[in-house]
């Protein structure tokens, strides 16, 4: 009896995947700011306490318009709180002295230039408390699109080291997903209305970082 001895070859293609991060940024000055600022009124009741507020903050917000020549979307009101003041005394309970009226106003400014203005201008006026600066980009798209360029093509770079390294080559991308984030360093401004020397502002520059991750296939 003879036996016969069958021999089959099987050709497998074996691909990898390499997947990598890659990071971009860009800078940019930015063309928008918001500087917040409070009228506080403390009055026996509360009634009083509004309405002496109301007419202090509609005073400020007239003059800021004409000074400025802001508009009625220019200013904001972020925060409005009424509180009772109480005593505290040893051995004895909380006494109600009066009440407490906090509002306070954010200024949307295009025009940077202004800004030491408008802080002189708030100290000179009946406003207890000048808040931060927020500096912005009116429209960050242009810029978030090109840190995702640079994010794409350190990412490629880096798919194409690692491809040499194991004798591969990259071709097509398999997958991709993408994050964008922007920074900006504080601008800390937080003072009592009283001053008399114009403020230095330093505006700086706004940084939007992309990340992407991708997945190349190799041949």
């Amino acid at each position: 009896m003879k036996k016969c001895l069958i021999t089959l070859a099987i050709m497998i293609n074996c691909q990898a995947d390499i997947s990598v991060v890659g990071n971009g940024a860009v800078s940019a000055a930015p063309d928008l700011s918001k500087l917040t600022f409070k009228v506080i009124t403390k009055e026996a009741d509360a009634k009083k306490s509004q309405e002496k507020n109301t007419k202090k903050m509609n005073k400020v917000i007239e003059d800021l318009k004409s000074k400025f020549s802001l508009e009625t979307q220019d200013l904001k009101t972020t925060h409005y709180s009424l509180n009772p003041r109480y005593q505290y005394l040893q051995n004895q309970p909380p006494k109600l002295i009066g009440m407490e009226v906090v509002n306070e106003m954010t200024i949307t400014i295009d025009e940077l230039g202004k800004i030491p203005d408008i802080i002189n201008f708030l100290s000179a006026k009946e406003v207890s408390e000048i808040g931060s600066i927020q500096f912005q980009i009116k429209d960050k798209s242009a810029l978030e699109k090109e840190a995702l360029r640079h994010a794409f093509k350190d990412a490629k770079e880096k798919a194409e080291v690692l491809a040499k390294q194991a004798k591969l080559s990259i071709n097509n991308v398999k997958a991709i997903s993408e994050n964008v984030s922007t920074y900006q360093g504080p601008t800390p401004l937080r003072m009592e209305a009283k001053m008399m020397a114009r403020p230095t502002i330093e505006s700086g520059d706004i940084t939007v970082n992309a990340n992407i991750s991708v997945t190349f296939k190799t041949d």
